[in-house]
């Protein structure tokens, strides 16, 4: 039997002319959230998660992809996407807990309840099905406080947003901010450019409101603000989600 956690599996990850059932998880979805604990399921997403924070005052980094599984997001070695505002750290910084099916031929189909010390040691070598992970959310608890996230949605030109790269990325942002800067049609009746930036205290809040307004008055397109915070709940869903639903 074949198995990974939090990815998918093809056709080419079988051996030629090998007989494998493929087991799926994707029912295991369940996200549970106890004060600073959250415990989540291997097919849990991380849209999935941010929805399940909106109402709640917790901060996890979460990466920009709402389809992504949390298992696979915490066993990935990619950048933060919080790189200046969210310190180094992802989401495998916060795991707690871990619970592991072994598919190595010593203990293969054995179950082993990780903590965060052999979490680290699983993601150096990933030997076996995650079947569930626990992150405290208090690894993330300071950089949370005063948290802000602000939105400008502006009408989509190959022009405009080739200036609006070249502004945003080329000058320099606010120390500790993180600015990000995308195209997208997929909910919005035409094409718009999603603007977005977030990071603590109301000082950098109104330098980067400062920076990124006057970007956009230089390519013709002002737009008001969209702020939310500070509680970080709301943030970690509009971070990873493009459905518009800042409201």
């Amino acid at each position: 039997m074949h198995a990974r956690s939090g990815d998918l599996i093809t056709v080419g990850d079988l051996g030629a002319g090998e007989a494998a059932a493929v087991v799926s998880l994707e029912a295991l979805d369940a996200i549970h959230i106890e004060l600073q604990r959250i415990e989540v399921g291997p097919a849990a997403t991380v849209g999935e998660l941010a929805t399940a924070l909106e109402h709640r005052a917790l901060f996890l980094p979460l990466p920009d992809a709402p389809s992504r599984s949390l298992v696979a997001a915490a066993l990935s070695d990619d950048p933060t996407a919080f790189r200046r505002s969210g310190g180094a750290g992802g989401l495998a910084a916060g795991v707690v807990e871990a619970d592991v099916v072994r598919t190595d031929d010593a203990h293969v189909g054995t179950m082993t309840t990780l903590d965060s010390a052999g979490w680290a040691a699983f993601r150096a070598r990933p030997d076996g099905i995650v079947t569930r992970l626990v992150f405290d959310a208090s690894t993330w608890g300071e950089l949370g406080k005063n948290r802000w996230l602000l939105v400008w949605l502006v009408p989509y030109t190959p022009t405009r947003f080739e200036a609006l790269c070249d502004g945003l990325f080329g000058a320099r942002a606010p120390e500790g901010v993180d600015v990000t800067l995308r195209a997208s049609s997929g909910a919005f009746r035409e094409k718009v450019v999603l603007v977005r930036a977030t990071g603590q205290d109301r000082a950098r809040s109104m330098a980067t409101r400062r920076f990124v307004e006057s970007l956009l008055d230089e390519v013709g397109t002002a737009a008001p603000a969209l702020l939310y915070g500070p509680t970080s709940c709301r943030i970690a869903r509009s971070w990873t989600s493009l459905r518009g639903s800042w409201t």
